[in-house]
């Protein structure tokens, strides 16, 4: 079924391992009149940093990848994904901000595309599945519903990658369907689409699972609750316009109070909550949100977030009032992808309270060497570092306790130069970085088996190489569940990947990933946009048995902070 509603450019969409283009939408109903429907042209415009990604993955619904890599004379093998549209996150600022970096009103158009829509006329909400309906009745990574007869309306159509040859014409059964490209379309092959061709595969991103992993039942699963979101539709507790982009969490360990921090990529800020533990809903107090500085006036785009417990280096000297600054170690550390590390500290005032400042400020800057600080984690005696830096020069930097770079840092690279640091995380003493493959700087690649993980020493020496085979689709959050009340993956790890909005189990004892996070339906968890992982506190910051996640969905337009719990 095809919505009426505007015609826009096509544009490709990051983040889900299988091929997604946008066709320009119907504007009366489906075979009203006959004729080639064709999508226009992208304007040819040099997009700078950032990553949305190019994707080299499954068909829809999951199905075994497809070739995609360049052949030997340059060009794209048949059936691949390259040449989809990649633009920046800077650019998405900007286009929000109403600006055209190149001078193309297309540009803006794509942005406003981009965007779940609220409802116009007499449509029904739609619901990305795992956002606005956690159980799986929406689509993956698309807004869609159930219509009679079966047929899922989904906001964002997926088209086949072959051309479309036998399509029957349901509106003039008597006329011979025309042969058609892959991007030219009757509106008559599209009606037969929606019935024939897409059902199936939208059908597959609306609940079902892909070929490589059987969707059993699970009395157990795992139920997602959306604490915080920029958008009431998302159905969260708390609604924060400015959470756009949610990527990284940090907190203080269990007994020392404090917030969850959460990173908003888009804005420039941290947001800082209390609570959902013990009864207490979760909410803001005193300290709400620190702004992390960018260029000029302009806001920083903050990735990681880190904290730093009982560490007596990194010391800064910070502004915690008007006419008063205060000297002393940072208390939490930010990465960009710019390149810049941020810093942030408090006065303890001896009294039982502390002076907290809103902003922050830089203290490594390696914007202009073309860094891109996608993550970050602090050594297990706090004395170090580490940033997963994913720009020009690709690869695990380490700073000391007074910000400078440590040249033999260790963390060579295991997986060779095809696969780069995509992000970096201390668990007990151990650090884990995660890998994907490195296109150019800022991009990654995204598809099912396209992804890494290493355990290393606090100095760097390989541990060993965790086996996440195929479900690994470029991994970003890793988190260790508790020994217990985590269901049946107790004690295991867990990669968030970005890719695809899974969660896979990598079992703790072989090493090896065993299959992903399900809901109670058997269906895999799916969170469009996924970002950061952690476990709470058990004290003050969140449940000890429930894993709290950032993602960034629209794409990396809107903002959630939530959690999933085992459904025992």
């Amino acid at each position: 079924m095809v919505r009426a509603g505007r015609s826009g450019p096509a544009h490709g969409h990051r983040g889900t391992g299988a091929a997604r283009r946008r066709g320009p939408r119907a504007s009366g109903p489906v075979g009203a009149r006959r004729g080639p429907l064709r999508a226009p042209r992208l304007p040819p415009a040099r997009l700078r940093r950032g990553p949305l990604r190019r994707l080299r993955g499954a068909a829809v619904g999951g199905g075994p990848p497809t070739a995609s890599r360049r052949g030997g004379d340059g060009r794209p093998r048949p059936g691949s994904d390259l040449g989809r549209l990649r633009r920046s996150r800077g650019e998405r600022h900007r286009a929000r901000a109403g600006s055209h970096p190149d001078g193309h009103p297309d540009q803006a158009r794509l942005r406003v595309a981009d965007r779940p829509q609220r409802p116009r006329g007499d449509l029904a909400p739609l619901a990305p599945r795992g956002l606005l309906d956690p159980a799986g009745a929406g689509g993956r990574h698309g807004l869609c519903r159930r219509v009679p007869g079966g047929v899922v309306d989904r906001h964002r159509h997926r088209f086949p990658q072959r051309p479309l040859t036998k399509a029957p014409d349901p509106v003039h059964p008597h006329i011979p369907p025309r042969k058609a490209s892959p991007m030219t379309l009757t509106r008559s092959s599209i009606a037969a689409l929606a019935t024939t061709a897409l059902a199936p595969f939208a059908l597959a991103g609306c609940g079902s699972d892909d070929a490589s992993t059987s969707a059993t039942v699970d009395q157990g699963g795992y139920v997602q609750t959306n604490l915080v979101a920029n958008w009431a539709a998302y159905k969260p507790q708390i609604v924060e316009p400015d959470l756009q982009n949610a990527w990284g969490i940090s907190m203080r360990p269990a007994g020392e109070g404090g917030h969850f921090w959460i990173t908003a990529n888009a804005t420039g800020t941290s947001f800082e909550y209390v609570g959902d533990v013990n009864g207490e809903k979760l909410h803001q107090d005193g300290l709400k949100e620190v702004t992390i500085p960018g260029v000029g006036k302009d806001a920083g785009t903050p990735t990681g977030t880190v904290f730093n417990d009982h560490g007596t280096g990194f010391v800064i000297t910070q502004d915690v009032a008007k006419g008063d600054s205060y000297t002393g170690p940072a208390k939490f550390f930010f990465a960009t992808d710019t390149g810049k590390v941020v810093a942030w500290t408090e006065r303890d005032n001896g009294d039982g309270t502390k002076t907290q400042p809103t902003g922050s400020l830089v203290v490594a800057d390696q914007s202009k060497q073309g860094a891109s600080y996608l993550g970050m984690a602090i050594s297990p005696a706090n004395d170090r570092l580490y940033l997963a830096d994913f720009g020009k020069h690709p690869g695990l930097v380490v700073l000391d306790d007074t910000f400078k770079v440590v040249k033999d840092g260790g963390f060579a690279n295991p997986f060779g130069a095809e696969y780069q640091p995509f992000n970096v995380q201390t668990i007990g003493d151990s650090v884990f970085v995660t890998y994907a493959e490195w296109d150019e700087p800022g991009e990654e690649e995204a598809g099912p088996g396209e992804g890494r993980v290493a355990e290393f020493t606090p100095d760097g020496t390989l541990v060993q190489k965790w086996d996440g085979g195929r479900y690994l689709n470029a991994p970003w959050g890793i988190a260790k569940a508790p020994e217990k009340g985590f269901g049946k993956y107790s004690g295991d790890l867990l990669v968030g990947n970005f890719g695809d909005g899974t969660i896979a189990v990598l079992d703790a004892k072989t090493h090896k990933a065993v299959d992903f996070l399900r809901r109670p339906d058997g269906n895999r968890v799916e969170i469009d946009g996924l970002w950061g992982l952690t476990f709470g506190n058990g004290m003050s910051l969140g449940q000890k048995d429930a894993l709290y996640f950032a993602a960034g969905p629209g794409p990396e337009a809107d903002g959630i902070f939530g959690r999933l719990t085992a459904n025992d």
